[in-house]
Order: C-alpha cells, then structure tokens, then sequence
C-alpha cells in the first residue's frame, strides 16, 4: 500500500507532483510483478487530468495496481480497516506501507496548507483506530514525511536554521513519536526520520538521457511561481513536471533541524528503542 499525499504547501513546477512521482518509482523498482498492489492518493489539487497521469503510468508497470482516491484521513482508516467494494479487507491484509507526503512532528499532514488540511491530518490519536488483525503477523512502515519519529511540536523548531543542544534533545522523544506508536499498535517495523525529509532528488536524473528524453509538463493552473526557490529548473508557467517513470531517486533525510539530532532513517520496533538504519 503506497499512500500519496498533496502538495499544496509550495506548488511549483517541479514540487507539484513529487509525491505521486515516488509512488509510480515503488512500483517499477519493487513492486512489478505484485498481485496486490495499491496507490491510495489524496485528490484535493490535484487535477483529473493529473490523476488520470499517473494512474496510467503507474499501472503501465503492474496492471494488477489498484488507484484509490480519498478525501480525508476518516476515509483512509475505514478503508485500511475494512477495504471497500474492489478489496476485500478480510481476505487481502496489508504487509507493507510507504507514504509519501508532508509531515511535522508525529503528524502525517496529506494537506499541508491546504483548505481542508485539518481532515487530512493523521496524528497519534488516530493509531489506536487502526485495526491490528488487517495487517500481517510483522508488517512493515516506511514513511518518508518529515520528522514521523520526533515527538518535538514546539513551533521553534520549524525555523529551518533551528539545532537541537544537550537540553533541548530530550525534548524529541522518539519512544512517544507516532512512528512508535505505530510500531506498539500494530506489531510493525516503522521506518521513520527523526528530522525533515528532502524530496529534491525526485528529479535529480543525474545527466540520464533515457529518463531525461521522457520528461513533460502537465498544465495546472495553481502552479504559478517559477522563482519559487523550491522550484527545480526554474521554467515552466502554470505547468507541473512529470516522468513517466516516475521519480529517479527517492527522497532522502534532510539537513534540518540539525545540532544534535541525528539525520537518516530509524527503525522503531515494539518494546525497542529505536536504532538508526544502516
């Protein structure tokens, strides 16, 4: 199960369609010849023409993939728990998990921003609703949203220039972060930073002429500022970048918030304390 949240925090040329970009990547690296494999996408912003993208070529990969799109994080938890009319929940169980989207501390945010951010919000209080028995003897969760195991809200720490010291380390507390509670709820090995994800290298193609030749843009009226310093190549006027392919690299731990807290993946484990992923 791959889950797909939205960019409408900076929607530029090239942030606009990183997320579903990193979902069609998972299926043509790892998921080619699954026979239950789904996409699971958060529609607001995205455009149908959009959507109608990159369930095409995600599919072209594994036309077994399911494209489900939701609304709210209420929907994404009946149908974790009890499938719907295509998936049958009792007979297929989930083994693994990546997301791709925005997060902040312990805080899946598939809105970031957007107008109906506060439905689209899957935080802590939301664990204990997921059902233990949907899921295999020892799945496994790999979010790739900002800081999924730190526990630290404190608004000073979206100052992107913020490092941790000796006191205000204790105050992360990854044994109380939702990846860990994910891991108590439902057996899991949660795979999880500690600080922000960087989903820059989507497109860093690395000078590949094969993946380069298949780039195009997609017209989306919301994507209005190519100055925009997030926003990769700096062209394109209200137009999306996509590939085919999906994105060229997955996204990677980020620099911030620094100090002392360490950067990479951990794993959070029942009963375990977290160890960083070699």
């Amino acid at each position: 199960m791959i889950i797909v949240g939205t960019e409408q925090h900076s929607q530029t040329y090239g942030n606009k369609l990183m997320f579903p970009a990193q979902a069609v990547r998972e299926i043509r690296e790892n998921y080619k010849n699954h026979k239950h494999v789904n996409i699971i996408i958060f529609k607001d912003e995205f455009t149908e023409m959009q959507l109608s993208i990159i369930k095409r070529d995600a599919k072209k990969w594994n036309t077994n993939l399911y494209f489900k799109k939701i609304y709210s994080v209420s929907e994404f938890i009946t149908y974790i728990n009890n499938g719907d009319a295509t998936v049958a929940r009792n007979k297929t169980k989930i083994s693994t998990v990546k997301i791709f989207s925005h997060g902040l501390p312990s805080v899946l945010d598939f809105g970031l921003d957007g107008k109906n951010a506060d439905s689209q919000r899957f935080e802590i209080k939301h664990v204990p609703q997921l059902k233990r028995e949907v899921f295999t003897e020892k799945p496994e969760i790999y979010s790739y949203a900002c800081r999924t195991g730190n526990s630290d809200g404190r608004s000073v720490t979206l100052n992107p220039s913020y490092k941790y010291d000796t006191e205000s380390i204790k105050l992360v507390e990854p044994n109380k972060s939702l990846a860990q509670k994910l891991a108590d709820q439902l057996n899991a090995k949660v795979y999880a930073y500690l600080r922000r994800s960087n989903y820059t290298p989507t497109w860093l193609d690395k000078g590949n002429n094969e993946y380069k030749s298949k780039y195009m843009t997609i017209e989306d009226e919301n994507v209005s500022n190519p100055l925009n310093p997030k926003d990769w190549f700096r062209k394109g006027w209200d137009e999306a970048l996509w590939n085919p392919d999906g994105a060229f690299l997955p996204p990677k731990s980020g620099d911030s918030p620094a100090g002392l807290l360490q950067d990479g993946m951990f794993i959070f484990e029942k009963d375990k304390k977290e160890i960083k992923k070699k």
